[in-house]
């Protein structure tokens, strides 16, 4: 889970992450905060880095994964520039984390995100992910009114999954409602189940490819959905 609040001071843009992945019993308990590597994405203009507590061959893939994700909102959001911290861990490792970032005519984002044993579930959800969050804080700094709207930031995560990776997999749908006394943790859930209600109607045999003619009708509906929206233009600026 992640949760971002944002704050605007003239040119400046205060981000405060607050990142956390539930503990599961049965795994080791370690003490202290994990040892991270940072690993700066290459080949990319965009600000992205990697921390994780192993090394790992599928850098290249998770960094390509992070900058197509991005790459869909800086799309909508053309005069926006977003950087990416992402916390890579095991699910189950009990992390929480909280961070803030003070940017001037730009802003990062640091989340946090398990790393499956199946490595296109992990893919998916970094897409996802990272374009969820992202649609929120660009579409703030563009002075787009849908900024706050969870019902538009889950759908851009499951179209950035599907042009960028080609499939959206069942797995990788936004989940169920949560019975919570948090006012927004309770409204992001209610609109994950009806956006994952939505998306039903395009899966053929528990995904939904590209290629396919109900691929084809949802990446229509995502090309109406997030038309480019140019900063300049829009209430606020």
């Amino acid at each position: 889970m992640n949760l971002i609040s944002i704050r605007r001071f003239s040119a400046f843009t205060y981000v405060v992450s607050d990142m956390y992945l539930p503990e599961e019993k049965k795994m080791e308990r370690r003490r202290g905060a994990p040892h991270l590597q940072r690993l700066r994405c290459p080949d990319t203009h965009m600000s992205i880095t990697l921390l994780t507590v192993r090394e790992t061959e599928d850098v290249g893939k998770y960094c390509a994964a992070v900058e197509g994700a991005l790459g869909q909102v800086m799309g909508v959001y053309r005069k926006t520039a977003i950087g990416i911290n992402l916390y890579l861990l095991p699910p189950g490792s009990g992390f929480h984390k909280r961070t803030a970032s003070l940017g001037l005519n730009d802003a990062t984002l640091n989340l946090a995100a398990p790393l499956f044993a199946d490595n296109p579930r992990t893919l998916g959800n970094l897409v996802d992910l990272v374009s969820h969050e992202s649609f929120h804080l660009a579409g703030y700094l563009a002075g787009d009114g849908r900024a706050a709207d969870e019902r538009s930031a889950y759908w851009m995560g499951l179209c950035s999954q599907l042009t960028v990776l080609g499939l959206v997999r069942g797995d990788n749908l936004p989940g169920g409602i949560i019975r919570t006394g948090n006012e927004a943790i309770a409204e992001s859930s209610e609109q994950a189940f009806a956006v994952r209600r939505d998306v039903q109607a395009y899966m053929i045999d528990g995904e939904i490819r590209i290629d396919s003619v109900a691929g084809k009708a949802m990446l229509e509906t995502c090309r109406n959905t997030f038309p480019a929206v140019d900063a300049a233009n829009t209430p606020g600026h």
